[in-house]
């Protein structure tokens, strides 16, 4: 018997020559549309990625400002200092004058004067009263933390005036050059002859966080009348937290869902990391 399948005529009406025009316009229809469907796609992922670039610029440019901001207040407290005749600076015009400042720089943890003390001056800082307060022995950290007396050296670069006092790790007197990364710091900057920033720093949190900032310094120098090169008087130095920094130049802005992440691509790998800004959409 014959077993092959036969045609209905709807079929055979359908794969008639005649209807081949009408398949040609069907399948160039289909493919434009496809086509269509592609290009429109990519215009929104373009409108997309353009959108996100702008909102991007937004935010780094908001960023740039708000370190812009928080450095021109060590400058200008640089200025300050050089103004009131270096080392002999009045304790309650630095705070009052720094107080001013912290009020509009953003993420600016304490501005502090550390003049520069040679060895041969020390006992004579340390036994000078400025403002009434007790005598300002030069201090470090010893191994298990502790403040002692430093160590002797050719220089020292001890902490005079800070603001704010409270809830920080550097008590009047302490030493900057007594820790490797500030000392780093303060030679950069007195190489350089301007302000200079040192790598991130550990601040920790109550409890058991932590998160990173950073020190910025800026050396004051002063030039006597017969000496032909500046001698430095010692650095105006700004302490400053990525966190607050970065929230509160982000915060003026209207939240887009964007995140952001901070690397120090100039540090080692294990030490690139600076701070993560989770968006306020998530």
């Amino acid at each position: 018997m014959n077993q092959n399948p036969q045609l209905s005529d709807s079929t055979r009406l359908l794969l008639a020559p005649e209807h081949s025009a009408i398949w040609l316009v069907a399948i160039v229809g289909l493919s434009l549309s496809f086509a269509a469907l592609f290009l429109i796609r990519q215009q929104l992922e373009g409108h997309r990625m353009l959108d996100f670039e702008w909102v991007a610029h937004n935010r780094i440019r908001a960023l740039n400002h708000g370190l812009d901001n928080s450095l021109l207040a060590v400058l200008t407290l640089r200025d300050h200092v050089v103004a009131s005749s270096s080392k002999q600076i009045d304790e309650r015009d630095f705070r009052v004058f720094t107080e001013a400042l912290l009020q509009r720089s953003q993420g600016v943890e304490a501005l502090l004067w550390a003049p520069r003390v040679e060895d041969a001056e020390r006992m004579a800082f340390e036994s000078a009263t400025p403002g009434g307060i007790d005598p300002s022995i030069i201090l470090e950290h010893n191994d298990y933390a502790e403040l002692v007396p430093a160590d002797q050296r050719p220089e020292y670069f001890p902490v005079r005036h800070i603001v704010p006092g409270q809830n920080t790790c550097l008590p009047a007197g302490f030493d900057l050059g007594s820790v490797a990364n500030f000392a780093e710091t303060l030679a950069r900057a007195r190489a350089l002859g301007q302000i200079a920033a040192s790598g991130r720093i550990l601040y920790p949190l109550p409890g058991n966080g932590f998160e990173y900032g950073f020190m910025a310094a800026s050396p004051v120098f002063e030039q006597s009348a017969g000496e032909a090169t500046k001698r430095l008087s010692g650095f105006v130095v700004g302490f400053f937290h990525f966190d607050d920094l970065v929230n509160t130049a982000i915060s003026l802005l209207e939240p887009r869902g964007v995140e952001i992440l901070i690397l120090d691509e100039s540090a080692p790998p294990t030490q690139r990391f600076l701070h993560f800004y989770a968006s306020r959409l998530s």
